[in-house]
């Protein structure tokens, strides 16, 4: 069993393919296959399902992956610790990320970060919360940014909440109740809504303010993407509850309404798996955030 088999195993399955876990690891994609079969062949089970369409994590190669992570990420820690000592930063920074909000950018924070320290890798992923912290237990993410405070995961996940926002109707400029002064979650209660999909950490947020307060709401739209959130409500093709910010943020244009009565404020955070020591790349990437948040 060699270390770059366990790396290519769990690049294939974050990707789902052997073509883009090729690209990502810049070598050919039948190196991939091989080396992934000669793992398996050793190991004498089958890890990886191959369909026409997709590729598929078996039962065994879910066992391996939680092992494999770890492996990866010890072996990861030693180099990134070893170049520490010559005065580089090398290693790898594995995130979990959410839409741009109130002082936090993911995008130009990972400019500066990656301007910084250009010789390390950096990974990203956008999910849903329970897939997010299913990554970060497995060590297959370092970091995760999220909707909620970090006692509210579980006894092994830590982090850091960094800041909070308030929660705002957004509609669009043209929207009858644009012009109001503040709006009542009853008063929009017949106006469809437009959503996060189910499990991610801003839905989560927002069903736990809105239960909070005893409200209820129907949605009409889901959508992954924060930008599509805000796009169709800039449409007018229904209402949706964000944090204030976004209605700041470039894109189309969305008109902020204040709640009233007000909704509890949203925290937005930094999670991490408790009691792992983590490499000195992600050290750096915690230390250059709070940093600039800090100073925003």
């Amino acid at each position: 069993m060699e270390l770059r088999q366990l790396r290519y195993l769990s690049a294939v399955a974050r990707h789902g393919s052997f073509t883009l876990a090729a690209q990502e690891l810049h070598v050919a994609q039948p190196a991939v296959s091989q080396q992934v079969r000669r793992l398996e062949r050793e190991l004498g089970v089958e890890l990886l399902s191959r369909t026409t369409r997709r590729v598929l994590v078996t039962e065994a190669g879910e066992i391996a992956l939680s092992r494999a992570g770890r492996i990866i990420a010890d072996a990861d820690a030693l180099r990134a610790e070893i170049d520490e000592l010559h005065g580089l930063l090398r290693g790898t920074l594995a995130l979990g990320v959410i839409p741009a909000v109130g002082a936090l950018d993911p995008a130009p924070l990972l400019a500066r970060f990656r301007a910084r320290h250009p010789a390390v890798d950096i990974r990203l992923i956008e999910t849903t919360l329970a897939d997010t912290i299913d990554l970060l237990r497995a060590d297959r993410l370092d970091l995760c940014f999220a909707f909620c405070l970090p006692e509210s995961v579980g006894e092994d996940i830590a982090g850091e909440q960094l800041f909070d926002d308030e929660l705002a109707l957004m509609v669009a400029p043209g929207h009858p109740l644009a012009k109001r002064r503040r709006v009542s979650l009853a008063a929009v209660a017949d106006e469809p809504l437009i959503a996060p999909i189910t499990g991610a950490s801003l839905r989560l947020a927002l069903e736990e303010a809105l239960e909070a307060v005893g409200a209820s709401v129907r949605v009409s739209y889901e959508s992954n993407e924060a930008a599509t959130v805000r796009a169709l409500t800039a449409q007018g093709l229904g209402v949706s509850v964000l944090p204030r910010s976004f209605a700041s943020r470039p894109g189309p244009e969305i008109v902020a309404v204040p709640i009233a009565p007000k909704l509890p404020r949203i925290p937005i955070s930094v999670l991490y798996r408790d009691g792992r020591r983590r490499p000195p790349a992600v050290e750096a990437f915690l230390t250059g955030l709070r940093e600039e948040l800090s100073a925003a």
